[in-house]
């Protein structure tokens, strides 16, 4: 099935009328009114002749006398009113009305239609936006793709627009911001380094004009990462995790998001945009009411809220702070000035006015935190220069204790996990990090190392012929383990040789 969010979203998007009638009518033929005509004499010719219609259904799957009505109206009970009254009018006789709402209608506001054609005489089949998705969502139909086309093609027409603020400065930025703020950043999702890797591999697949190579992710990984060394083996895991969890498919070589990915990613991006259009619809009517605004009036409007915007989620949220780094300096943080640029003072406090009245207001407050959540994505994958910069001043502030576990990774080098580990905390220490070994840990990790003989009479007759999963399963033993590595790099290597190299007798303390 095709995605719900990519067709909630292309039937939330403006649609030109007759398209939409045309996809309604093609929706309810395939489903049970296989032939329907177009009557006239129904809709007057004024504004809502525009956007509804009315068919006859020649036939119908029983032999009740069925009218539909294909809408756009929100005022849904309303619309039901004045349709029955036009009905009537008309001298159109029906059994069966069937209202094609093109939004969700309410449970409640269900049941008032119900009555309102029970009162009339005439029974009611609500067609809504979830009956348009089931319908949509037929694959085999192939009507979602051949009204809207492939959600690949829709998200590579968002990755070529601006973002709102205009921060995400090309495609590949901007991919970016999807799959973190899909993903990442969403109430339900859990905040792991690991799963922030995913998901930039994942934005560096989206944002390349056809289905790349695993080496062909090389450069936008550098340019998403541009101060991290990409492992190939890490790069290669992510590509699993992302296939397992049917985020991307690999075929021939080349990886591509899955349509849901896309559909999901192309959710985010949209609406961080419809958030922001709404603000500034609102914002540029309610300065519009009782005054002439011209055309720059408006653009200034438009460049003032976007100004405004990217300064209360710096200060305030996520991107906190002046960035001299992003693509617009903005050196004066106060909002009624910023609000005020380039406009009369009057309409600068109607601007500000307007802002506050759709931030306060609770039904704007979910698409303010979407917007909010999805430019996060740009300080959590240190997009952001500032958002470097405050990691940095945060962690030059931190100390870490490091535990017994750690002190005997780091020790013996032959371990797999020591290698990591020692390139992890040099750069902790890079970063102004103090680490620290407890006088305990230390005696800990000396008593661990001297009774590694112990361990390895036990396990000395079987070690070598154990695989690496099995020695790690088994034996607990830092040095002993270590020992079945160096063994692996170097069949000569003694015991002796070996855990004389970790504890000396004569040197204890």
């Amino acid at each position: 099935m095709s995605s719900v969010d990519a067709i909630q979203y292309a039937l939330s998007r403006p649609i030109d009328w007759a398209v939409f009638e045309r996809l309604v009518v093609e929706i309810l033929a395939q489903d049970d009114l296989p032939v329907l005509r177009k009557i006239g004499g129904v809709a007057d010719e004024g504004q809502d002749a525009v956007e509804e219609a009315y068919y006859k259904a020649e036939k119908p799957i029983t032999d009740i006398k069925t009218v539909v009505q294909i809408t756009s109206r929100k005022d849904q009970k309303r619309k039901l009113k004045e349709t029955l009254e036009r009905l009537a009018e008309a001298g159109v006789t029906a059994e069966l009305l069937v209202m094609a709402y093109r939004q969700p209608v309410d449970a409640r506001v269900r049941t008032d239609l119900l009555k309102e054609g029970r009162d009339a005489g005439v029974a009611i089949d609500i067609r809504d936006e979830s009956y348009l998705l089931a319908q949509l969502g037929r694959r085999q139909n192939g009507l979602f793709a051949r009204y809207f086309g492939d959600v690949r093609e829709q998200i590579e027409v968002l990755l070529n627009k601006d973002d709102p603020l205009r921060l995400a400065p090309d495609r590949t930025y901007r991919a970016m911001l999807a799959s973190l703020g899909a993903f990442v950043v969403s109430p339900h999702s859990a905040l792991a380094r690991q799963t922030l890797f995913q998901k930039t591999v994942l934005a560096a697949v989206a944002a390349r004009p056809s289905p790349p190579t695993i080496e062909e992710l090389d450069e936008p990984l550098k340019q998403l990462l541009p101060h991290e060394h990409i492992d190939p083996v890490q790069l290669r895991t992510a590509i699993d995790v992302l296939v397992k969890n049917d985020d991307c498919t690999v075929k021939n070589g080349r990886i591509q998001i899955t349509l849901s990915t896309a559909a999901t990613m192309g959710k985010a991006m949209a609406g961080a945009t419809e958030a922001y259009e709404r603000l500034r619809d609102h914002v540029v009517s309610q300065v519009a009411r009782g005054r002439r605004l011209d055309e720059a009036s408006k653009g200034y409007i438009t460049r003032n809220v976007r100004r405004a915007l990217l300064v209360i989620l710096r200060t305030y949220g996520h991107l906190a702070g002046a960035d001299a780094e992003a693509d617009e300096v903005i050196t004066d943080t106060s909002i009624p000035r910023i609000l005020s640029q380039s406009l009369s003072s009057e309409i600068g406090r109607v601007v500000l006015l307007a802002l506050h009245s759709f931030l306060r207001d609770e039904k704007n407050r979910s698409a303010i935190a979407l917007f909010s959540r999805t430019y996060a994505a740009l300080a959590l994958r240190n997009i952001d220069p500032l958002g470097r910069r405050w990691q940095q001043a945060m962690l030059s502030r931190s100390c870490i204790a490091l535990d017994t576990d750690v002190v005997l990774f780091v020790i013996v080098d032959e371990l797999p996990e020591s290698k990591a580990l020692q390139t992890c905390l040099k750069k902790f220490v890079e970063n102004g990090i103090r680490l620290i070994v407890p006088e305990s840990v230390l005696a800990e990790a000396v008593g661990h190392i001297s009774r590694a003989p112990k361990t390895y009479r036990r396990f000395h007759e079987s070690l070598h012929r154990m695989s690496p999963e099995m020695a790690d399963g088994h034996v607990w033993h830092a040095v002993v383990r270590g020992y079945y590595y160096g063994r692996r790099l170097n069949p000569r290597l003694t015991w002796d040789q070996h855990f004389h190299k970790y504890f000396d007798a004569t040197r204890a303390l």
